[in-house]
């Protein structure tokens, strides 16, 4: 008995001494990609007992609330982001963050196009018919600026920008026929595409996805440059050592057999830079994004 209450001693004084370390996901937590951290917390939590992950959703501002408490909290906290982080302080300079605040851990994933869908149309021959049209999008979001780009390609016809949360409460609203149109993930659409309820208009990039064709493949150009990013920040309080002993944990995890077909499946190219490459890969977007939404 003596040696049992020894040996749960030692087990309790081992869990106590980890630390409790929320993943923040800022937008609808129904959308695919709030998998992404899940499913890397739950690896990087069975490889060590450093640091016990878990997955937070502060919604809401374009992810302006989940940065800033990211940035502002006095505990660790991290927060995995979309392209959307560089944007948000792009169109709403007054109503968002300091993009410096925070500093990179891990880049994720890079290179996911995004989907122009609808339930009415087949492609932007047809838009281009329609006096008026709407499309669901989040403001100071990626999907902004591809309903931006939209736009441009439809000088005659009135297009209507119908904020949402997520691209998920975006397309639920399109399925139920209240919008026209609204820009996707295709994980997230794959069983819509299958049923054929969704037509897709369009994919942002430069790929080609099965039948479906990027704008680029079809001579239209203005997309070709936007993809969606997902990269985990920190406060830049959080010391240079312990992003890197982070980054070490979550670039393993990220590799988790998993993940990367959750990855597969959502088109998404998994990452697996170092901690001089991330910064790089950060730097070099902070300067991309703004060039982009100047060229709209």
């Amino acid at each position: 008995m003596r040696r049992w209450v020894i040996g749960l001693t030692f087990i309790t004084s081992v869990a106590s001494a980890s630390e409790s370390v929320p993943i923040i996901w800022p937008f609808n937590m129904a959308g695919a990609q709030a998998n992404y951290s899940r499913l890397a917390i739950d690896s990087a939590n069975a490889s060590q007992h450093e640091y016990v992950f878990y997955l937070d959703n502060k919604p809401g501002a374009g992810g302006s609330i989940a940065v800033k408490h990211t940035a502002n909290t006095n505990k660790l906290t991290l927060v995995s982001h979309s392209s959307s982080f560089f944007l948000r302080p792009i169109f709403f300079p007054k109503e968002s963050y300091d993009i410096e605040t925070v500093k990179p851990v891990l880049v994720q994933s890079t290179n996911q196009p995004l989907a122009i869908i609808s339930t009415k149309y087949d492609n932007l021959a047809d838009l281009k018919k329609q006096s008026r049209l709407t499309i669901g999008m989040q403001n100071g979001g990626i999907t902004q600026a591809v309903s931006e780009q939209l736009a441009k390609l439809l000088p005659d016809t009135e297009l209507v920008f119908i904020p949402f949360n997520g691209t998920f409460d975006a397309t639920q609203s399109m399925l139920g026929e209240h919008i026209d149109l609204s820009v996707d993930g295709l994980r997230d659409i794959r069983q819509w595409l299958a049923l054929g309820k969704i037509k897709v208009i369009g994919l942002t990039g430069t790929r080609n996805i099965g039948n479906l064709k990027s704008f680029n493949n079809q001579g239209i150009i203005g997309f070709e440059q936007i993809s969606q990013n997902y990269i985990i920040y920190t406060s830049v309080k959080t010391s240079d050592e312990e992003v890197k002993k982070l980054h070490d944990i979550l670039n393993v995890a990220n590799k988790n057999p998993e993940l990367l077909k959750f990855y597969q499946e959502d088109f998404s190219e998994p990452a697996d830079f170092d901690m001089i490459k991330t910064k790089q890969f950060v730097e070099s977007l902070k300067k991309f994004w703004p060039s982009v939404i100047k060229a709209q």
